[in-house]
């Protein structure tokens, strides 16, 4: 899509976008006077930045690249260019900016990165972190491959206890690249995996499985909080389980969880998937301070489990807000689904839009909110 900006009709600028691999986009850009902004200059690939580079051949041609250092990958031609002696290089990090300098800004200073929010991704994310040294620091990671949670973390919380306090469930169907079908079950915020088995592609044989298991947990009153993986096969599974809700088969509240969906915190997660992981993540960090409702995370899992929920990594999308690796692209480097520990999580999730059902209950809106605007850098 190409816009184009005119001053007493005549055609000053034009704006535009090209896809990856499409270099003849740039081609027969060519003027006596010619200004190119780039934004998000991170995010473009060699091919194009090198078409960019292909047209600089006037005199008064100059290429203005904006763009924060990318964290999912290193060698980019964003890195290159800024090591080249070509170009004039102006990083501006988080500590060069009016929360830091004292240079008044007005009203605009409450857009701009603050103080708290550096002390809060530094104290999250740690001080290496391609995180924080590119999006602070406005420097270029070393490395970008990175685990959400961290093995040590996982074994911190290790137990061999059933743990007490309210029941929740979290159920993965095998979807989306997944492998199997996994209920997990969390007492209080104790949670252990109760059953793991191949693919199923049925929803109502899924719908069964999880039956037995709420039949089994020996809950009353209004039951168990039961989030279902709602995506493909997942949905049939919910409005069964919701049914038989209404016919009195089993007491639990049954709370569909699409994790392709909007984020809660929506300015800091890229996604529901994203939102999910990584709030796992600030349950189990060693400093983490206990639920005071549910108490500290304690996990009664086997090997395998403990494997899966330190096996996707994560990266900073476009905008800054965390993304985690889909289960399509671990599939795709040799890692397998992590279904069980995405049962886990679920269990252990409050996803920011749910509709309850149990019932004649009428569906209730959940929503969440974040004052964490994860901005760049070097804006």
């Amino acid at each position: 899509m190409t816009t184009e900006w005119k001053l007493d009709g005549i055609v000053v600028a034009d704006g535009f976008s090209a896809h990856d691999y499409n270099e003849t986009a740039l081609q027969g850009v060519h003027a006596e006077h010619l200004l190119i902004v780039v934004d998000e200059a991170g995010g473009l690939s060699h091919l194009i930045g090198q078409a960019l580079e292909a047209i600089m051949t006037g005199g008064h041609t100059r290429l203005l690249l904006l763009g924060n250092p990318p964290t999912d990958r290193t060698d980019s031609w964003f890195e290159r260019a800024c090591a080249s002696p070509a170009y004039k290089v102006i990083p501006i990090s988080a500590f060069d900016t009016p929360a830091f300098t004292g240079e008044p800004v007005g009203a605009w200073g409450a857009n701009l990165v603050g103080r708290d929010w550096v002390d809060e991704v530094v104290n999250e994310f740690g001080e290496d972190s391609p995180f924080v040294q590119a999006r602070v620091y406005a420097r270029f990671p070393r490395t970008t491959l990175r685990a959400i949670v961290p093995p040590d973390w996982v074994e911190g919380v290790s137990c061999a206890d059933e743990g007490d306090g309210p029941v929740r469930v979290g159920v993965d169907v095998a979807a989306d690249g997944g492998d199997e079908l996994a209920v997990a079950v969390a007492r209080g915020r104790t949670v252990s995996v109760v059953h793991a088995s191949r693919r199923n592609t049925s929803a109502v044989s899924v719908a069964g499985i999880v039956l037995d298991v709420l039949t089994g947990l020996g809950v009353d009153g209004e039951g168990a909080r039961v989030k279902v993986d709602a995506i493909g096969v997942g949905w049939g599974v919910v409005g069964l389980l919701q049914a038989w809700a209404d016919e009195g088969r089993h007491p639990c509240t049954i709370i569909p969880v699409n994790v392709a969906e909007r984020a809660g915190k929506v300015s800091r997660y890229h996604n529901q998937r994203a939102e999910m992981w990584w709030e796992f993540r600030l349950m189990v960090q060693p400093d983490a301070e206990p639920d005071p409702v549910y108490g500290p995370v304690r996990l009664n899992i086997g090997s395998r489990e403990r494997a899966q929920l330190c096996a996707p990594t994560w990266k900073a999308d476009s905008a800054g807000r965390v993304q985690v690796e889909s289960k399509a692209d671990m599939r795709r480097r040799g890692a397998r689904s992590p279904d069980r520990a995405d049962a886990i999580l679920l269990a252990l999730y409050d996803p920011p839009r749910a509709s309850l059902s149990i019932g004649n209950a009428r569906p209730l809106s959940l929503v969440q909110s974040s004052r964490w605007d994860v901005t760049g850098a070097s804006r």
